[in-house]
C-alpha cells in the first residue's frame, strides 16, 4: 500500500463556512481523507502533521520555514511523496518557497501543495479533485520536484512545477503557471500526462541538512505603478529589495528623484542594500531604465517571476547570505527551475 505524508497548513481547504464567514476549524481537513478514502480509493496509507494551521493570506516568511522544515525532518523512508495541504491566496509563495529550500536539502521525493477555492463542505469545491490529483501525481513519479495540482473553473486540471506557479487571479480565479507552460494535464478519462523538465544538478552548496531551514523577514518587495514615490520606502532594517518591473523591463526613471528606479538604486547602493529588479525578459529592445541599472548598483534577473526572486532573496537572506555571495545565489544559481 502507498503510504503518503500529509502535511496540512490550514487554508480554505481547512475551512468551513460559520454564517457567511469562513475561517480555519481544527480537523476540518481530516474530512480530505475521509472524503478520498470514500469515494476515490481506500488503497493509500496516509501519515498526518500540522505543523500550522493558518488561513494563507496570514502567512509570513517564517511559515514557508515551518512547513519546508516539517517535510525535511518528518519525510520517512516509506514515505512515497508529500501532500501539502494550503490556501489559495499565498499558494504560489508558498509553492516557490518549497521548491527552493527542498531542492538546497536535496529532498528526493516529489511534494505536492493542493487547495481548494472552496470550503470542502461545498459541494462544488475542487479541493478532493486537487489532493486525488495529487496522489496520483505522487504515484507517477519516482524523483524529487515540488509541484502544483487544481482544477480550474472551465475543468482542466493541471500540473504546475512549484517554481513556475503564479498567483491565483483574484476575478475569474484561475490557476496559471508562468507563459502557460503548465507541465501536465489530466484527461477526460483521467489519465495523466506528464512531462518533466531537465533535471537541475544538485546545488554545489553545501548546506547542513540538520540546520533549519529560515526565510528572512528582512527583505522589501516594491511593484511598479504610475506615482511610485521612493522617498516614502523606508529601508531601515531590510537587507535586500525586489523590485518588480513592468512587462517589458522597465520602471520610472523621469526626472523626479522621488519617482526614478535609479535614483532609488543609487540609495540602495550607497546603503549596502543589493536591489534586484525582475523580469527582465529577453528579446525585447532595451529601454532607457533598464540599460542604466547596472550603473546604479541594480541587479537585472532575467527570466524570474517577481513572486519567486522575493521568495529566493528571502532564503539567501536567511542563509547569511549578503553582497556579491547574495547576487551570485538569487540572480545566477539555479536550485528549482525558478528561471523560465
Amino acid at each position: 500500500m502507498q503510504r503518503i505524508l500529509v502535511i496540512f497548513t490550514g487554508g480554505t481547504i481547512g475551512s468551513q463556512f460559520t454564517g457567511d464567514t469562513i475561517n480555519v476549524v481544527a480537523g476540518q481537513t481530516y474530512r480530505l481523507l475521509r472524503d478520498f478514502e470514500s469515494r476515490v480509493s481506500a488503497s493509500v496509507a496516509f501519515d498526518v502533521i500540522e505543523p500550522i494551521n493558518i488561513l494563507s493570506e496570514d502567512a509570513r516568511p517564517e511559515d514557508w520555514a515551518a512547513i519546508a522544515n516539517a517535510v525535511i525532518h518528518e519525510v520517512r523512508p516509506e514515505h512515497a511523496g508529500v501532500v501539502v495541504t494550503h490556501g489559495t491566496d499565498t499558494l504560489a509563495y508558498s509553492a516557490a518557497a518549497l521548491a527552493l529550500a527542498l531542492g538546497l536539502h536535496h529532498v528526493e521525493i516529489p511534494v505536492v501543495l493542493v487547495s481548494s477555492d472552496l470550503p470542502l463542505d461545498d459541494p462544488s469545491a475542487n479541493g478532493l479533485s486537487n489532493f486525488a490529483d495529487a496522489v496520483q501525481v505522487i504515484s507517477a513519479l519516482d524523483g524529487p520536484g515540488v509541484f502544483v495540482t487544481y482544477r480550474n473553473p472551465d475543468g482542466r486540471r493541471l500540473v504546475h512545477l512549484g517554481c513556475r506557479t503564479l498567483p491565483i487571479s483574484s476575478l475569474d480565479h484561475y490557476l496559471y503557471s508562468v507563459c502557460h507552460a503548465h507541465i501536465g494535464e489530466f484527461n477526460a478519462d483521467g489519465t495523466l500526462n506528464l512531462s518533466l523538465p531537465e533535471p537541475i544538478p544538485p546545488s554545489s552548496m553545501a548546506v547542513d541538512r540538520n540546520r533549519p531551514v529560515v526565510f528572512s523577514t528582512d527583505v522589501t518587495l516594491l511593484r511598479p505603478y504610475p506615482g511610485l514615490n521612493y522617498d516614502r520606502i523606508d529601508l531601515a532594517g531590510s537587507r535586500a529589495v525586489v523590485h518588480a518591473l513592468y512587462h517589458s523591463g522597465t520602471a520610472s526613471t523621469v526626472d523626479d528623484v522621488s519617482h526614478n528606479i535609479i535614483k532609488f538604486g543609487a540609495r540602495c547602493r550607497d546603503a549596502g542594500i543589493p536591489l534586484f529588479a525582475t523580469p527582465v525578459p529577453p528579446g525585447i529592445g532595451h529601454y532607457e531604465s533598464s540599460v542604466a541599472f547596472p550603473d546604479a548598483g541594480i541587479t537585472p534577473i532575467a527570466r524570474m517571476p517577481v513572486d519567486v526572486a522575493y521568495v529566493k532573496t528571502s532564503l539567501g537572506v536567511g542563509l547569511g547570505l549578503d553582497g556579491s555571495e547574495l547576487v551570485k545565489f538569487v540572480g545566477q544559481q539555479e536550485i528549482a527551475n525558478e528561471f523560465v
